[in-house]
């Protein structure tokens, strides 16, 4: 019974000294920056040597306890509480073998700083022989011992730990470290509540297939195979993601490979800043230039069509020449009206904003369609903020310059304050040389910048 599972086990125990030599040497030789992932392999190592099915560290909190390093056979397995339970009450001053109701029989030797236990490691063995549980005791002391004189070197490392630490907890985005098979080695506050857990032994030894859709990690890994082969590090990536509470986020991120003294990738650190308010103002302006696209086809195809009709009616009537010349006088006149309404669009984008694109020179009489159709845009959408959107305009000179200032007076005596936006070179250059004043208007390079600025006026915080 079982004859299989004791032989890995009592063969594992036989064999430690070959590759704990070794894990302990990698331990010794491994850079500060490096040890987190040396302890990690060293758990993996313990794990398939011991034909375990699953090992982690274990340490009180409370009265809870909380596995690190956590190393399971099958992926996304997690240590029964009640074995960490059972091992923690079992090996508070030496190791011990103890058989688990629904979990087999469990392995534990304490981790102790100066006579006091600090830790356990423990370790899942299933349905094996007491012998084969006894047996393999010796390993599991030895990979023990390895293991505090690692985590007494994590503490000499502690206050440079913290300050690294402090400073990536308070940067405004997504910061995470992970091995070269995406193993989280360190993340900041943000990251961690982005997956949900409140500490980073939680998320140690752990992969993106532990938190996130198997669809999303599997790309995220493979981001990081590509890294791993060519060596470059990934920059300005627009990928999505979900958090804890499975909102949708989407981050531009920056993945850059991390090289020891020997030139090798030994890690990959992750920096994602999220842009879902931005990509949601994307949409939002590409609606809004949808809508305006469509009512100008509309309105084209209303005319094309009422042109259509006028011509069939000036066919069918061709000696009615003073109908025919009223019909064509009504057509002029709503042509008129339908250019002058197109040239001087008011285009409501949020609630309180309005934006008034101008295209084409402005004279004295398209000056003064533009104050009223933004005076009456004011009053129509109750907006507090003007964008004046001057891309199109090609030439700048004192006239316009005079009639644009007393459209920024008028919409203030309205309540509305009016930021201008894409001033060409042609265009600041112009004004500069003929001396015009525009110390008193607010100005911005262009039409994204001017709605973000909008936006803060009133009071619109973006992520």
């Amino acid at each position: 019974m079982n004859q299989a599972r004791d032989l890995s086990v009592s063969t594992a125990a036989a064999a430690a000294g070959d590759w704990l030599l070794g894990a302990g040497a990698a331990l010794i030789r491994a850079p500060g920056s490096l040890l987190t992932a040396a302890i990690i392999q060293l758990m993996e190592q313990l794990g398939q040597h011991m034909g375990a099915a699953w090992c982690c560290v274990v340490r009180a909190d409370g009265d809870d306890l909380t596995p690190s390093y956590l190393w399971s056979r099958d992926h996304g397995r997690t240590p029964p509480p009640a074995a960490l339970m059972a091992a923690w009450s079992a090996g508070e001053t030496s190791p011990a073998a103890l058989a688990v109701e629904g979990a087999g029989w469990v392995v534990t030797a304490p981790l102790g700083d100066g006579g006091r236990r600090v830790g356990a490691l423990v370790a899942g063995l299933g349905p094996v022989e007491p012998e084969a549980a006894q047996a393999s005791l010796p390993v599991l002391t030895q990979a023990a011992n390895l293991l505090q004189a690692a985590f007494e070197r994590l503490d000499l490392g502690r206050e440079e730990y913290t300050l690294l630490r402090t400073l990536i907890d308070h940067i405004p985005a997504y910061i995470h470290v992970r091995d070269t098979d995406s193993r989280f080695l360190l993340n900041n506050r943000a990251h961690l509540d982005l997956m949900g857990i409140k500490t980073q032994e939680e998320a140690l030894g752990k992969s993106d297939f532990d938190f996130f859709p198997e669809e999303m990690a599997s790309h995220y890994r493979a981001t990081e195979v590509a890294i791993l082969e060519s060596g470059q590090p990934l920059l300005d990536h627009i990928e999505e993601t979900v958090d804890a509470e499975g909102g949708r986020h989407w981050f531009l991120t920056a993945k850059v490979p991390i090289r020891d003294a020997h030139g090798q990738i030994v890690s990959i650190v992750g920096i994602n800043r999220d842009i879902t308010e931005q990509k949601r103002l994307e949409e939002a302006l590409r609606q809004a230039r949808d809508e305006m696209e469509a009512a100008v086809i509309a309105r084209t195809a209303e005319l094309a069509d009422a042109n259509e009709r006028l011509q069939q009616q000036i066919v069918e009537r061709e000696k009615a020449e003073a109908e025919r010349a009223r019909l064509q006088e009504e057509v002029i006149e709503a042509q008129r009206r339908a250019i002058q309404e197109l040239s001087t669009p008011v285009i409501p984008i949020v609630d309180g904003i309005i934006i008034l694109p101008l295209v084409g020179a402005v004279d004295t009489a398209r000056a003064r369609d533009i104050t009223r159709s933004l005076l009456a845009g004011i009053t129509r959408y109750r907006a507090r903020v003007v964008i004046l959107d001057i891309t199109g305009v090609p030439m700048v000179d004192t006239g316009v310059a005079s009639h644009l200032n007393r459209t920024v007076q008028a919409a203030r005596l309205k309540g509305a304050q009016t930021i201008v936006t894409g001033i060409s070179d042609a265009v600041g250059e112009t004004i500069v040389d003929l001396g015009i004043d525009w110390s008193d208007i607010e100005t911005v390079r262009d039409l994204q910048t001017g709605l973000v600025t909008a936006l803060k006026r009133l009071g619109v915080r973006l992520g």
